[in-house]
């Protein structure tokens, strides 16, 4: 199909929920489902059946909601860290008493509870956990085969095990 040229008209009209009779849903519905095939078949002729797989299958695992703040989330370690330097507690019972203080000083900001808000420092804390082990195989590796010489490495492993002596505390 070179050169081809597909024109897709979509066959629903704007709808108004509260006011919709359950034929016109029913038939909405019937309209959609039977929209979905062909979008992919186009899809799939300037793509390859392959990608529009793909491409599908990516969007049903598209998470809902707000995405991540990077800002928000930065925020949030740093809060724990200092708090971890300054506590004489477990670590591991921190991220529960900062989420409850937390969600009584700013509402909403860091989450939408106090469990919301301790699994996501404990998210964020796996996270950069998994990361510094990711980036000392990386330094290591490339020690071992020369290409990293010690110029670089000694301040990135003083780097990293300062960060991981504050994680230790």
């Amino acid at each position: 199909m070179v050169g081809s040229h597909v024109t897709l008209k979509i066959p629903l009209p704007p709808f108004d929920r509260e006011g919709e009779t359950e034929t016109a849903r029913r038939e909405r519905i019937a309209a959609i489902e039977a929209l979905v095939p062909r979008i992919f078949r186009i899809v799939a002729i300037h793509l390859d059946d392959e990608k529009a797989r793909q491409l599908f299958a990516a969007a049903i695992r598209l998470k809902s909601g707000r995405p991540p703040s990077t800002e928000t989330n930065a925020e949030l370690l740093k809060i724990y860290d200092d708090e971890l330097a300054k506590s004489s507690e477990e670590p591991s019972s921190i991220p529960g008493k900062l989420a409850e203080r937390l969600h009584g000083e700013e509402l909403g900001k860091f989450g939408l509870s106090p469990d919301a808000i301790e699994k996501q420092i404990r998210r964020l804390l796996k996270k950069r956990k998994k990361q510094t082990v990711a980036d000392t195989r990386f330094r290591e590796t490339f020690r071992a085969a020369g290409m990293l010489g010690d110029s670089v490495a000694n301040p990135l492993n003083q780097q990293s095990s300062a960060k991981d002596d504050e994680g230790q505390k």
